[in-house]
């Protein structure tokens, strides 16, 4: 009786594990999308604030890739890594149209990524 309820516990924790880092990277994906949409639309009439905005979004993702990638599967995180890339090179040449593209891309993975991990009855199971 005392294995089933060690099992029972492990278990529980396991799952309050799992939700908790379901949380954790809906905040962090939810947040990096907001700022990327955000300066897809400002490109055209505030470059500098689109740009900040750009690249307070690539720091707080290289702060949490290395956390996000013990959690995700790498394709999708390689595939916003190489989008960063591309979006620095549209930030030098002030290619308003391809920066405002790149943008909506990583914030479309982001989401994508949000809703896959997000805490509902399916995900957990």
């Amino acid at each position: 009786m005392k294995k089933l309820w060690a099992g029972i516990a492990v278990l529980a924790v396991l799952l309050g594990i799992g939700i908790g880092a379901a949380m954790v990277m809906q905040h962090v994906h939810g947040d990096l999308a907001n700022r990327l949409e955000k300066a897809a639309g400002l490109c055209k009439t505030d470059w500098q604030g689109a740009t900040s905005l750009a690249e307070s979004a690539s720091a707080s993702w290289t702060q949490h890739q290395h956390w996000i990638a013990a959690l995700v599967d790498h394709e999708p995180l390689e595939e916003i890594e190489s989008l960063f890339d591309q979006l620095s090179l549209c930030q030098s040449n002030e290619d308003t149209e391809e920066f405002a593209a790149v943008c909506l891309r990583i914030a479309n993975i982001c989401n994508m990524l949000e809703e896959s991990h997000s805490p509902y009855w399916w995900n957990l199971l």
